[in-house]
This record gives C-alpha cells, sequence and structure tokens, in this order.
C-alpha cells in the first residue's frame, strides 16, 4: 500500500494522498465499545462505542479534514511505537467531559483483544481511528 500511495501522490495535478480502510458513509464499518482508561462505567450502562477505522498518515489531510487540536497520523506511528488514535470531539466529550481528550488513554475491544491506545486530537467526525503502518 505504501508504494500505490506514494505513486498516488507523485501523479501529476495530485496534492496529497491517504487511504482508509472503511471509507466513511460506505456502508461498511466495525462498531468497538471504547472505554477511557482511569474511569469506570457502571457494568449496567453500555460505553459508547465507536466506528473503527485503519487510516494512513495523511489520510485526514487528503480528506480536508480539520483536526480541532492535537496532531494527526504521522510515518513515525507504527508498530513499534506506543500506540494512537484519532477521536472524534463528540467521542472526546463523551469520554472527558470535564475536558480535554489530548493525552488521555482509552481502551477498545476488538474481537477478544483489548487495547489500549492514546488519544491525540479530536475531529469533526464520530470516528476512532487508528495508525496504518505501511512498510516501504
Amino acid at each position: 500500500y505504501g508504494e500505490v500511495l506514494d505513486g498516488v501522490a507523485q501523479v501529476p495535478g495530485v496534492v496529497d494522498a491517504g487511504a482508509i480502510q472503511h471509507l466513511p458513509l460506505g456502508g461498511s464499518v466495525w462498531n468497538v465499545p471504547v472505554f477511557p482508561e482511569g474511569r469506570e462505567i457502571p457494568k449496567d450502562v453500555q460505553p459508547p462505542f465507536a466506528a473503527y477505522r485503519v487510516a494512513t498518515p495523511g489520510y485526514f489531510r487528503t480528506m480536508g479534514v480539520r483536526l480541532v487540536e492535537g496532531r494527526g497520523f504521522s510515518a513515525a506511528d507504527g508498530p513499534e511505537r506506543p500506540p494512537v488514535t484519532v477521536i472524534s470531539d463528540t467521542l472526546a466529550r463523551k469520554l472527558w467531559p470535564d475536558g480535554d481528550a489530548v493525552g488521555r488513554r482509552l481502551r477498545t475491544v476488538i474481537g477478544t483483544r483489548t487495547t489500549s491506545h492514546a488519544s491525540t486530537s479530536a475531529t469533526t467526525t464520530s470516528e476512532l481511528g487508528i495508525p496504518r503502518h505501511l512498510p516501504r
């Protein structure tokens, strides 16, 4: 995929290139429960769910999505680095109604695997994004 994106970015007239695993409004999406680290959700309360998508660095910029705060994914985010995520401002307010989501951590359950991610920024959509490291 990395070579494909590099090739697309080199086409005359192309300003930027990015990719995402499930297109927004495409109908196919993984919804996963999201738990704010350090805050218990009572067992009788359903946790918030978020659409889980894997995106490449440059995706938000390519799509013209303005980040409210924090940063988007970069080439430095990869399998050897601590995991990061981009969340919507709607999800940020649900998980941390008392303030800023940047730098906070959240947990997701995908299948039977629980993962923990640092929240890096909030966007204007209702999504949970995870960077995809593309081998070169």
